[in-house]
């Protein structure tokens, strides 16, 4: 499922009740809208920076989100689905080639095995899971790597939202996507693997995956493509910079459609 507006991708009965607005603007009913996604949904986010940078904006704005309706973040769960464990045991060996890598079950895989984000929902009864990892994954592996990778993921997920379908606490898990590379960051050497070619092909393996596995999914990577090189700072394209939708406009667009995607109930 690709997210293009609430209207596109909630069933009937499944929408969060929003009231009524006739004869109003557009704004005034996205404001409305946003207002209803607090009252009835609770979100936790997974993911990279590019997550963490989503989350610290949209808590700015809508500081309710977390502090009344219980939103959550956990900070740099993907940061690889498998982590590359080299750099950290010695950076600029890696980056000369002098290391290979050397990749570890990552956060997410790992907590979705021993049971913590079971324990998670149990507690905070989240009514939509956003996660996401990318980057990490391929600046360090091949194409071929992270589709296993990916796959191996989306299988536990659904697994574990499977096991909370017909329960007082189910929820929908939505893949929040990567950010096109800025080609900004040069810190990587020769072992930088990114490009946009190869994040496109992955983001189109995305759709295939997620598909069989019944993962909604976000287009972050379509959003930011065609302006790549318009990330606000190095390499993220959500940050906050005086008025976000003059000064950040893909970081506004991006932050709408998760706000549109929470709206939908599990």
């Amino acid at each position: 499922c690709f997210h293009r507006g609430i209207k596109d991708h909630c069933d009937d009965g499944k929408k969060s009740k929003q009231p009524a607005t006739p004869n109003s603007s557009s704004a005034t009913a996205n404001n409305n809208a946003t207002t209803a996604t607090i009252r009835t949904t609770r979100a936790i986010v997974l993911g990279d920076s590019h997550a963490d940078k989503l989350v610290e904006v949209l808590f700015q704005h809508h500081p309710h989100l977390e502090k009344e309706n219980g939103w959550m973040a956990t900070k740099y769960h993907g940061v690889g689905i498998y982590l590359n464990k080299a750099p950290h045991y010695g950076f600029n060996a890696y980056v000369a080639g002098q290391m290979k890598p050397e990749f570890v079950r990552g956060k997410m895989l790992e907590n979705l095995k021993t049971g913590r984000y079971r324990s998670l929902q149990m507690e905070h009864k989240f009514t939509t899971w956003f996660f996401q990892s990318g980057h990490w994954d391929l600046r360090d592996a091949t194409l071929g790597e992270y589709e296993r990778h990916l796959a191996e993921l989306f299988r536990e997920f659904a697994k574990f939202r499977d096991k909370f379908r017909n329960s007082v606490v189910p929820f929908r898990i939505v893949w929040l996507g990567f950010p096109a590379f800025s080609y900004k960051r040069e810190m990587w050497g020769g072992m930088e693997m990114r490009t946009n070619v190869k994040l496109a092909l992955a983001d189109r393996a995305v759709v295939k995956i997620a598909r069989k596995y019944g993962v909604e999914v976000l287009p972050f990577f379509n959003l930011t493509y065609p302006l790549y090189r318009q990330s606000c700072d190095s390499h993220h394209y959500v940050c906050q910079h005086g008025n976000l939708k003059e000064s950040n406009p893909i970081g506004y667009e991006f932050l709408e459609l998760v706000l549109d995607a929470s709206q939908c109930l599990p």
